[in-house]
């Protein structure tokens, strides 16, 4: 995926170089570190950076629907997966429950109204069983590297794998 309307474009050798500062323990950095426009998110698939593309596009005017950060690029580098996306500017359902523990059962009824949300959306053009944009599933189901072994062409396949012996 290109890059799309950065207001302030790196280079993908200087976003690795980012993260490489961000050290060995985490998935995440953010760009400026003071006043952060972007959140870049490694260590993933190019199939979750599909789909959030997908589900950002056609959530983006939507009453009531889940906010979903814009993707600005997403690359592959040394097996890795780099995912630039804007920063929104809000405590993580963690930190903001660590401040506010009476409104557990709200969070989780917001969550809940969220997920619920995104099988109503519309499939993508040739719909398969993985990722959107292709590629094989992944699911810890799976096994220990929680991807698939083949590609499934229908729901029918997968479950004729699920109940091999």
């Amino acid at each position: 995926m290109p890059h799309t309307d950065m207001l302030i474009v790196l280079s993908e050798d200087e976003i690795v170089d980012l993260c490489t500062l961000s050290g060995p323990r985490t998935n995440f950095c953010t760009y400026p570190a003071i006043d952060p426009m972007y959140f870049i998110k490694y260590s993933i698939t190019m199939g979750e950076a599909r789909t959030q593309a997908y589900i950002h596009d056609r959530t983006t005017d939507v009453p009531g629907g889940p906010r979903v950060p814009k993707i600005h690029q997403a690359f592959k580098r040394d097996g890795r997966t780099y995912l630039v996306m804007e920063f929104v500017n809000a405590p993580t359902v963690a930190e903001f429950l660590a401040t506010h523990p009476s409104k557990t059962e709200d969070v989780h009824a917001i969550i809940a109204s969220a997920l619920s949300w995104i099988p109503r959306l519309p499939l993508p053009q040739q719909p398969s069983l993985g990722p959107i944009g292709g590629g094989f599933a992944k699911h810890i189901f799976f096994g220990p590297d929680q991807e698939a072994p083949l590609k499934f062409v229908d729901v029918l396949a997968l479950q004729r794998y699920a109940n091999e012996p």
